[in-house]
């Protein structure tokens, strides 16, 4: 491969990913912020996301890029654990508990694939309200506060939607047979 092209490859690369810092850097920082609090390592997580890319110009790479986000955010989060958990944290993931294996070997992660299948069909087949609700929590990780002022409810609403979806997403582990 010549100079010329390797230049002009990483030109495109390099216009690509600040379009994507442009048009995604306040939900890219919204994402680490939510995981990591609001300090430099929201940014870090925001800044190492956009170096590695190495994504092409394809539909899902706005997708992608948020998930690096969230990983590199959680991956710093636990590697800071005792002053990463807030009390909101501390909250969604007891509310996910009953959901979550204590211990992770082979079995488990196969069983986490096609539960995230399941995950996925079942946020798709919600209602308007209780997926906007149960993806700005489980995915976002946004306070009740939050989320109740997006879409325009109360608190004590968006609580019984988070509550009425965790129960549906219940039943079908129960009745998939991922839980007892």
């Amino acid at each position: 491969m010549n100079d010329e092209i390797m230049i002009e490859q990483k030109s495109e690369a390099e216009n690509r990913i600040e379009r994507y810092r442009k048009e995604s850097g306040a939900a890219l920082l919204c994402i680490a912020e939510n995981i990591c609090g609001r300090d430099e390592a929201a940014d870090a997580c925001v800044e190492s996301a956009l170096d590695d890319a190495s994504f092409s110009p394809n539909s899902d790479a706005h997708i992608r890029l948020l998930k690096a986000v969230r990983m590199r955010a959680l991956e710093k989060a636990s590697a800071t654990v005792a002053p990463v958990r807030s009390d909101e944290f501390s909250a969604i993931e007891s509310e996910l508990s009953s959901f979550i294996p204590s211990s992770l070997d082979k079995d488990d992660i196969i069983d986490g694939r096609s539960a995230l299948e399941l995950i996925r069909e079942f946020v798709s087949e919600l209602d308007a309200a209780k997926r906007a609700a149960f993806i700005e929590r489980y995915w976002y990780f946004e306070p009740i506060g939050a989320i109740s002022q997006k879409l325009d409810i109360g608190e004590s609403k968006a609580r019984r939607l988070l509550f009425g979806a965790r129960k549906e997403l219940k039943a079908r582990f129960k009745e998939m047979g991922y839980i007892e």
